[in-house]
């Protein structure tokens, strides 16, 4: 089974959709479960080539390419909570796990 998700970017004053992220790898890898990208069309006429805060990541510029990975990309992995507030918010979830892959 895969997971895909939309993601968003605060843009021109709201917040747009932007991409489709699916995760292809297995959900019990975690970070290291592989994915896809793709911006969604409208999003990327209107954005074309922009590599500024309009792009998920400088390194995924918008534009209709479709971004396989190995692993989920980093400017995912940099919005997961770190530390304390990781551990606090597994608590609030109800997950008993407070690290490594299962958490992610």
């Amino acid at each position: 089974m895969n997971l895909q998700c939309t993601l968003q970017v605060f843009s021109g004053g709201t917040w747009q959709d932007a991409a489709v992220l699916e995760l292809t790898g297995p959900v019990e890898l975690g970070v290291a479960a592989a994915t896809h990208l793709i911006y969604m069309p409208d999003y990327a006429l209107a954005y074309w080539e922009q590599r500024d805060a309009a792009a998920l990541s400088v390194t995924v510029p918008v534009d209709l390419s479709y971004y396989g990975n190995a692993h989920w990309p980093a400017f995912l992995t940099d919005l997961l909570p770190q530390g304390y507030g990781r551990i606090e918010l597994l608590k609030q979830l109800a997950r008993e796990e407070h690290a490594g892959p299962p958490a992610d």
